[in-house]
Parts: C-alpha cells; structure tokens; sequence
C-alpha cells in the first residue's frame, strides 16, 4: 500500500503542460474525460468535486509520450464511523496504487509515482475502485468517494525543478 500525504498545494495554472495535466473534476469542461461510474460535477460547495456513484469508475486522459508519473490527486471520502474507505487505482487495466482514505469526511491530497511502462502514447484509462459506496444524509444516492483534482506531472520534470533549486 502507497499512503502519501501531500502539504504542499498543487499547482493551478493551465490544464496542460509538456510537463503536467490537470484534471478538474468539479468542472463540467471534464465531462468528456470522465466515463461510467462518476456523477455530475458539483460546485456548490468549495473545493468543487465529482462524485464516484459505483465502486469503479474510468477518467480517460492523453498523453503524447509513455514516460514515468506522479500522479496527485485531493478527494473525499463518503466517510462511514466504523468503516475506512480504501481507493485502488488502475491504469490501462494495470493495477497502479491503493489508498486508505483519512477517518473523515474532509478532502486530503495522496500522490503515486507510476512507471513508464503502465502508460501508453495516446488514450490512458485510469480506472478508480473504491471498497464500499453508502447513503449520505437523506439522500437515495449511494455515494464512494469524491475528487477534486488530479494533476499528472513527469518525473523528469521534478528532477529539473529539484536541479533548479539546488542551484
């Protein structure tokens, strides 16, 4: 299990980069990368997130060279008392990482560091698995986890930025 915390704020600059992509799920310009299990964007409340409505769920994503990724994310967990919700992602059918989310509702940043040879130039499907789904509140829904963001950097581009500041 790859359990990383991360405290620094994640970058909110452009949506894509040769370095990075940033995927917002609370905005409805990610509609067209979001595929079956994942409710509508939601933005009435900060951060802005999107629901997983079933225990799997896919995100496509491009990219133009296979190569090794950080992956980033902040989410929430559709917290039970008595239960830790527990976050598997695969990529290309590849099981990729697995988190167990914080004893509480609030949202956190994770991060995994994924090879090259998981990834493909082009079409990458990133498929998000979660342990349990349950109500919330009054709600007929049944709910998993939520996610607001998920930024994928190149490693080598962290290897230039640590170069840089060692400088």
């Amino acid at each position: 299990m790859l359990l990383i915390f991360v405290f620094s704020a994640l970058p909110m600059g452009a949506k894509g980069s040769d370095h990075q992509i940033e995927i917002l799920l609370g905005e409805s310009s990610s509609d067209h990368l979001v595929g079956a299990g994942w409710g509508l964007a939601e933005q009435h409340t900060p951060p802005p997130f999107r629901w997983l409505l079933h225990l799997e769920g896919d995100i496509e994503v491009e990219l133009d060279v296979a190569q090794d990724i950080v992956l980033e994310w902040i989410g929430a967990a559709a917290h039970l008392n008595w239960r830790r919700q527990r976050i598997a992602l695969y990529v290309n059918n590849r099981f990729a990482a697995e988190w167990g989310m914080p004893d509480d509702a609030e949202f956190h940043a994770f991060q995994a560091e994924i090879p090259a040879h998981y990834w493909l130039e082009g079409t990458n499907r990133l498929t998000w698995r979660a342990a349990y789904r349950t109500r919330l509140g009054r709600s007929q829904r049944e709910f998993a986890f939520a996610i607001h963001s998920i930024v994928l950097r190149s490693l080598d581009s962290l290897a230039d930025q640590l170069d840089t500041a060692e400088r």
